[in-house]
C-alpha cells in the first residue's frame, strides 16, 4: 500500500469513529430532549393540579 492510500485508511477509520461519536452525541441528545419534555409535561401536569386545588 502506498503512503497515500494508507492516509486514507486512517483518514476513513478515523473519520468512521468521528461519525459514531457524533451519532452517539445526537441519540444522547435525543435522550436529553426526551427528558427535557418530560420535564415540561410533568410540570405542566403540576401547574394544573394547583389550578384544581386552586
Amino acid at each position: 500500500m502506498g503512503d497515500s492510500q494508507t492516509e486514507n485508511a486512517w483518514f476513513s477509520l478515523k473519520w468512521g469513529i468521528l461519525e459514531e461519536k457524533t451519532c452517539d452525541f445526537w441519540v444522547k441528545w435525543g435522550i436529553v430532549e426526551e427528558k427535557m419534555r418530560d420535564f415540561w409535561l410533568n410540570g405542566g401536569f403540576v401547574k394544573r393540579k394547583h389550578v384544581i386545588f386552586a
